[in-house]
This record gives C-alpha cells, sequence and structure tokens, in this order.
C-alpha cells in the first residue's frame, strides 16, 4: 500500500465527520408544517408524500448503490450533492402541491446515491489503515462531533421561517454546496486487488433468490423494514407538535436538541455492538413506540421528551446493523450490500404512512398514535425472534 493511499484514506475518514454535517437537511423541521400552511397539504397527502419518497427510493436506491461501487463512492457522494442542490431549489420556488412532489422526488433520487457510499468509504479507508474492527465506534463518534454542529444549523435555520417561510431553504442550498465541495476532497482508497475485481465482477439477483429461498431472512427484511419506516414519522410528530400547542418557528430547538442528546449518546453506540442481536432490536422497537403512546397521552412535553429520545438513536441505529452486515458478507460492492439491507424500509413506506396518516385522519392525532403504538406491539415478538434466528446464531461479538 503506497503512502499516497493511506494519506487518502486518513483524509477520508476525517473528512467523513463534514460529510456528516451536511448531508442532513438543515431545513428539516418546517417541511411538513410549510407543506400545509404555505402549500395546502392535508394530512393525507403528506402521507403520500412519504409513499412518494419511498417509491423513487425503491426504484433508484440499490442501482444507485451499484453505481457507488463500480464508478467510485466519492463520486456518488458529489453527485448526490448536485442533485440536492436542485431539490433545495423546487422547494424555493415550490408554489403549489405539485411542486412540493417534484421536490420530494429529486431529494430521494439524491439521497439514493448517498446511502452506502459514505458508510462504504470510510469502511474501505478503515480497511486501509487496518482500523475496520472499529468501525462502529469510529462512525459513530464521528457522526457524534458533526451533530454538535448540525444541532446549532438546525436550531438557528428554521427560525428564519418567521422572516420568509422559504428562506430556510436557501440555507438548504448552500449546505449542499458545502458537501459537494467536501466530495471533492475524498476519494477511493480500494487496494489494486479489490479495484481489480471492481471492474469485473458482474451485479447479479442472488440477493434476491436468496431471500425467496430463505423466507425467515425475507421475514425478517420485512419487519426491519417496518421497524426502519417507522422511524420516518417526523412529520406526524412535528403536526402532533403543532396541534399540542408548540410553535413551528421553535420546532428547531426540539431537533437540534436532539442532535445534542444523540451526540452525547454516538460516544456510547459501539457497545451496543457487543449486546445479542435480539436485545439491540428490542432497544430498537421500544425506542420507536416511545413517541406515539406520548402522543396518545396528549403530553406535551412527553412527547417532546420521547421524540428527542427517538431522535437521539435514529441517528445511529443503522450503523450497529452495518457494522453486522461488513461482518457477515464481505463484498466488494459495499454500497450496494447496505442499500439492499435497508431497502425494505422503502417498500414498507408505501403502505405504512398512509396507513397511520388515514388512521389519525379517521380517529384523530392522539387515538391515531394509539393504534399505532399497538400495532408496534404486535410485531415486536416475531421481529425479535426472526432476528434471534437469522443473525442471533452468526454475530461476531
Amino acid at each position: 500500500m503506497n503512502q499516497a493511499t493511506i494519506e487518502q484514506a486518513h483524509k477520508n475518514i476525517r473528512l467523513f465527520f463534514v460529510l456528516k454535517i451536511f448531508t442532513k437537511r438543515v431545513f428539516f423541521p418546517i417541511v411538513p408544517i410549510f407543506f400545509v400552511t404555505q402549500l395546502g397539504l392535508t394530512i393525507q397527502e403528506i402521507g403520500l408524500v412519504s409513499v412518494l419518497f419511498a417509491a423513487v427510493s425503491i426504484v433508484s436506491n440499490v442501482p444507485a448503490g451499484y453505481f457507488a461501487d463500480r464508478f467510485g463512492r466519492a463520486n456518488s457522494i458529489r453527485l448526490m450533492a448536485v442533485i440536492q442542490i436542485i431539490a433545495t431549489l423546487c422547494y424555493f420556488f415550490a408554489y403549489s402541491k405539485g411542486g412540493a412532489y417534484i421536490a420530494i422526488a429529486i431529494e430521494a433520487l439524491g439521497y439514493a446515491f448517498y446511502i452506502g457510499a459514505g458508510e462504504a468509504l470510510v469502511h474501505d479507508s478503515l480497511e486501509v489503515t487496518k482500523q475496520e474492527k472499529q468501525y462502529t465506534k469510529i462512525v459513530s463518534r464521528s457522526q457524534s462531533f458533526a451533530l454538535i454542529i448540525n444541532a446549532a444549523l438546525v436550531a438557528l435555520i428554521p427560525m428564519t421561517y418567521a422572516i420568509n417561510p422559504r428562506l430556510p431553504f436557501l440555507f438548504g442550498t448552500l449546505a449542499f454546496t458545502a458537501l459537494l465541495i467536501t466530495g471533492f476532497k475524498m476519494d477511493e482508497v480500494l487496494p489494486l486487488a479489490k479495484r481489480e475485481v471492481k471492474k469485473t465482477e458482474k451485479f447479479s439477483l442472488k440477493s434476491w433468490r436468496f431471500l425467496l429461498k430463505h423466507y425467515k431472512i425475507a421475514l425478517f427484511a420485512l419487519l426491519l423494514g417496518t421497524v426502519g419506516t417507522l422511524y420516518y414519522s417526523f412529520d406526524i410528530f412535528t403536526i402532533a407538535l403543532k396541534q399540542f400547542g408548540f410553535q413551528p418557528e421553535l420546532l428547531g430547538w426540539i431537533f437540534s436538541g436532539a442532535s445534542l442528546v444523540g451526540a452525547a449518546f454516538g460516544f456510547t453506540v459501539h457497545y451496543l455492538k457487543r449486546l445479542r442481536v435480539e436485545l439491540y432490536m428490542l432497544i430498537d422497537v421500544v425506542v420507536v413506540l416511545l413517541p406515539f403512546i406520548a402522543i396518545y397521552t396528549g403530553n406535551l412535553w412527553a412527547t417532546v421528551a420521547s421524540v428527542v429520545a427517538f431522535m437521539a438513536f435514529w441517528r445511529f441505529r443503522k450503523v450497529v446493523y452495518q457494522h453486522h452486515a461488513f461482518e457477515q458478507y464481505p463484498t466488494r460492492f459495499k454500497s450496494t450490500l447496505i442499500s439492499a439491507l435497508f431497502m425494505m424500509e422503502d417498500v414498507q413506506g408505501l403502505w405504512v404512512p398512509i396507513a397511520m396518516t388515514s388512521a389519525i385522519a379517521a380517529y384523530g392525532m392522539s387515538l391515531g398514535a394509539g393504534y399505532t403504538a399497538l400495532a408496534i406491539v404486535a410485531i415486536t415478538v416475531p421481529f425479535t425472534v426472526l432476528g434471534h434466528m437469522v443473525l442471533g446464531g452468526r454475530s461476531k461479538q
């Protein structure tokens, strides 16, 4: 391994911290409020927006991951930044429901090119520097430091909503421009042998055949996708907080508070890798359950506290799953692996948001959240049992 490659690997690891600052949407807290108050979307149409995001992701995630593996993870990050710049400008110029759908579709396409690419590039860099066993620890700590800065951005930028509801999206454009600049400072560090495989190895559908043949794995993937989809219920939480009397321009402080809590939590995430897989999955389910219970009670501050805990854990929950995947399925197509691992989230995203928003529209926010909580409890046992059967006996602690 030449010195230049090793130096680039160290540079990639350092820049991952900067990458994680700007991959997050600094305008995120005000999006559902903007859709409802400025563009006239109903609660059911908010659900349709989530379905559209999922549909675009299903079509694009695995091909985008394959693009990253074949043509460079750094190139994929750069392409993602360009697409997201276009998406933020579409938000800014959106004056109708159609504009909202276009912006969401472009945004989903952009994120498809990032999912797995950044983490795969860092894992390659850790291989080069002989630190791949420290993946969870290094990735989670880099994200923790990034969250501290991101917390300030997410707290302050939504406050510009009171000046002009479209102004936060211009700050989003600037953030993704910074991401693009960071992407140009990162580069591939794969060893020569892997570069040769990278040029000749062909993508196949064996993984799909494997899932069909091994139904337990297919069922586990389905339930993992269901839990993962529930972690994208931010729009419902935001609208619930507004209904409970929380001011929209102050929502950024909740999200920034969650980032700070997450930053502290990130320094302990690598200890979760040592737990039995099924115990980690049980924690995963409990955390996603708490906000729905809080909304059912109608208590504002219980909802605030549970959403903060929910978002702090959400920032890191995939890191442990990714580490298990890298250990158990060594492959040159790491970006494709990560994209495929979480693709069921997008499949379940075609109907779960509609089911939740329909329940809320029919029964009200509190009772609809209560029914969702019951559904989460119902899948907990099969989820953890299947997780034990599929991963429990094979996980490397």
